[in-house]
Protein backbone atom coordinates (compact mmCIF):
# COMPACT_ATOMS: atom_id res chain seq x y z
CA UNK A 1 0.00 0.00 0.00
CA UNK A 2 2.58 2.27 0.79
CA UNK A 3 5.03 1.69 -2.53
CA UNK A 4 1.37 2.49 -4.12
CA UNK A 5 1.31 6.08 -3.05
CA UNK A 6 4.98 6.48 -3.06
CA UNK A 7 4.64 5.51 -6.88
CA UNK A 8 1.66 7.77 -7.11
CA UNK A 9 3.22 10.92 -6.06
CA UNK A 10 6.28 10.24 -7.29
CA UNK A 11 3.77 10.49 -10.85
CA UNK A 12 2.36 13.57 -9.93
CA UNK A 13 5.13 15.21 -8.98
CA UNK A 14 6.81 14.24 -12.16
CA UNK A 15 3.66 15.62 -14.46
CA UNK A 16 3.63 19.04 -12.64
CA UNK A 17 7.32 19.38 -13.09
CA UNK A 18 6.93 18.38 -17.15
CA UNK A 19 3.80 20.66 -17.15
CA UNK A 20 5.87 23.58 -15.42
CA UNK A 21 8.92 22.69 -17.80
CA UNK A 22 6.39 22.44 -21.33
CA UNK A 23 4.45 26.04 -20.10
CA UNK A 24 8.09 28.34 -19.67
CA UNK A 25 9.22 26.94 -23.25
CA UNK A 26 6.03 27.54 -24.71
CA UNK A 27 5.45 30.88 -22.85
CA UNK A 28 9.38 31.43 -24.14
CA UNK A 29 8.82 30.79 -27.83
CA UNK A 30 5.26 31.95 -28.15
CA UNK A 31 6.70 35.40 -26.91
CA UNK A 32 9.62 35.46 -29.70
CA UNK A 33 6.67 35.31 -32.01
CA UNK A 34 4.33 37.82 -30.79
CA UNK A 35 6.48 40.33 -28.84
CA UNK A 36 9.00 40.76 -32.01
CA UNK A 37 11.81 42.71 -31.70
CA UNK A 38 11.43 46.59 -30.54
CA UNK A 39 11.25 49.46 -32.87
CA UNK A 40 11.72 53.22 -32.98
CA UNK A 41 9.47 55.55 -30.89
CA UNK A 42 6.89 56.97 -33.90
CA UNK A 43 4.06 59.82 -33.23
CA UNK A 44 1.34 57.49 -34.39
CA UNK A 45 -0.93 60.45 -34.89
CA UNK A 46 1.44 62.49 -37.34
CA UNK A 47 2.82 59.54 -39.04
CA UNK A 48 1.52 58.87 -42.71
CA UNK A 49 0.04 54.99 -42.98
CA UNK A 50 1.50 52.98 -45.70
CA UNK A 51 -1.14 51.32 -48.51
CA UNK A 52 -0.89 48.00 -47.31
CA UNK A 53 -4.90 46.47 -46.32
CA UNK A 54 -5.53 43.60 -44.25
CA UNK A 55 -7.27 41.87 -47.86
CA UNK A 56 -6.19 39.93 -50.66
CA UNK A 57 -2.29 38.58 -50.14
CA UNK A 58 -1.95 39.72 -46.53
CA UNK A 59 -4.86 37.94 -45.58
CA UNK A 60 -4.10 34.52 -47.71
CA UNK A 61 -0.65 34.33 -45.82
CA UNK A 62 -1.49 35.29 -42.38
CA UNK A 63 -4.32 33.24 -41.65
CA UNK A 64 -4.17 30.38 -39.50
CA UNK A 65 -4.71 27.48 -42.00
CA UNK A 66 -3.09 29.33 -44.47
CA UNK A 67 -1.39 27.73 -47.87
CA UNK A 68 1.53 29.89 -47.27
CA UNK A 69 5.28 28.18 -46.28
CA UNK A 70 6.82 29.50 -43.44
CA UNK A 71 9.32 30.76 -45.42
CA UNK A 72 6.82 32.69 -47.59
CA UNK A 73 5.17 34.17 -44.20
CA UNK A 74 8.92 34.93 -42.87
CA UNK A 75 9.65 37.12 -46.17
CA UNK A 76 6.02 38.81 -46.39
CA UNK A 77 6.68 39.53 -42.66
CA UNK A 78 9.53 40.65 -42.62
CA UNK A 79 8.67 43.05 -45.90
CA UNK A 80 6.13 44.47 -43.93
CA UNK A 81 6.99 44.70 -40.38
CA UNK A 82 7.37 48.25 -39.16
CA UNK A 83 5.11 49.79 -41.41
CA UNK A 84 2.58 52.30 -40.44
CA UNK A 85 -1.54 50.83 -40.85
CA UNK A 86 -4.60 52.82 -40.68
CA UNK A 87 -7.05 49.68 -40.75
CA UNK A 88 -10.96 49.61 -39.80
CA UNK A 89 -12.25 46.29 -38.49
CA UNK A 90 -14.50 44.48 -37.02
CA UNK A 91 -14.39 43.71 -33.12
CA UNK A 92 -13.84 40.36 -31.78
CA UNK A 93 -12.75 40.66 -28.13
CA UNK A 94 -11.42 43.77 -25.58
CA UNK A 95 -8.31 43.14 -22.95
CA UNK A 96 -7.84 46.32 -20.81
CA UNK A 97 -6.30 47.22 -17.80
CA UNK A 98 -4.32 50.77 -16.72
CA UNK A 99 -1.08 49.71 -18.20
CA UNK A 100 -2.59 48.03 -22.25
CA UNK A 101 -5.65 48.01 -23.96
CA UNK A 102 -5.67 45.40 -26.45
CA UNK A 103 -8.65 44.87 -29.38
CA UNK A 104 -8.36 41.74 -31.48
CA UNK A 105 -10.47 41.63 -34.50
CA UNK A 106 -12.24 39.41 -36.06
CA UNK A 107 -10.95 37.81 -39.51
CA UNK A 108 -12.40 35.73 -42.23
CA UNK A 109 -11.41 34.44 -45.65
CA UNK A 110 -10.30 37.60 -46.93
CA UNK A 111 -9.13 39.84 -43.93
CA UNK A 112 -6.75 39.24 -41.50
CA UNK A 113 -7.38 39.62 -37.35
CA UNK A 114 -5.11 41.79 -36.15
CA UNK A 115 -4.37 42.22 -32.41
CA UNK A 116 -4.09 46.27 -31.67
CA UNK A 117 -2.18 47.12 -28.44
CA UNK A 118 -2.42 50.92 -26.84
CA UNK A 119 0.50 51.10 -24.30
CA UNK A 120 -0.65 53.17 -21.36
CA UNK A 121 -4.03 54.36 -22.61
CA UNK A 122 -6.06 56.91 -21.41
CA UNK A 123 -9.33 57.08 -19.93
CA UNK A 124 -10.76 57.83 -22.53
CA UNK A 125 -9.87 54.82 -24.60
CA UNK A 126 -10.52 52.60 -21.23
CA UNK A 127 -14.17 53.61 -21.13
CA UNK A 128 -14.75 53.47 -24.91
CA UNK A 129 -13.41 50.44 -25.46
CA UNK A 130 -15.35 49.10 -22.29
CA UNK A 131 -18.92 49.68 -24.41
CA UNK A 132 -17.58 48.24 -27.53
CA UNK A 133 -19.51 44.46 -28.62
CA UNK A 134 -18.26 42.31 -30.69
CA UNK A 135 -18.65 43.19 -34.33
CA UNK A 136 -18.32 46.60 -33.88
CA UNK A 137 -16.09 48.71 -36.11
CA UNK A 138 -13.03 50.38 -35.03
CA UNK A 139 -9.77 52.06 -36.21
CA UNK A 140 -6.53 51.14 -34.95
CA UNK A 141 -3.31 52.76 -36.26
CA UNK A 142 -0.03 51.99 -36.03
CA UNK A 143 3.52 49.85 -36.41
CA UNK A 144 3.00 46.50 -37.74
CA UNK A 145 4.75 44.45 -35.19
CA UNK A 146 4.82 40.51 -36.55
CA UNK A 147 2.52 37.95 -36.91
CA UNK A 148 0.49 36.12 -33.89
CA UNK A 149 1.34 32.66 -32.75
CA UNK A 150 -2.12 31.76 -34.39
CA UNK A 151 -2.72 33.87 -37.77
CA UNK A 152 -3.40 37.01 -37.98
CA UNK A 153 -1.11 40.31 -37.36
CA UNK A 154 0.36 42.23 -33.93
CA UNK A 155 -0.09 46.09 -34.50
CA UNK A 156 1.92 47.99 -31.32
CA UNK A 157 2.36 50.51 -30.60
CA UNK A 158 -1.06 51.42 -31.79
CA UNK A 159 -3.49 54.04 -31.02
CA UNK A 160 -7.25 54.24 -31.40
CA UNK A 161 -9.15 56.54 -34.27
CA UNK A 162 -12.73 57.04 -32.08
CA UNK A 163 -15.35 58.23 -34.52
Amino acid sequence: MMKRIGWGCFWVLTSLLALLVFGTLLSTIGNSFIRGTPTKPVDLVTAPDSALTPHGNIADTFALLSNETTVRRDTLEKEIKGNVILWRLPVLDVSADEDQLTIETLSDSDTVGISCTVDFPSPDDLERAAKLHRGDLVTCKGLVEGRRLFGGLNISPAIIIWD
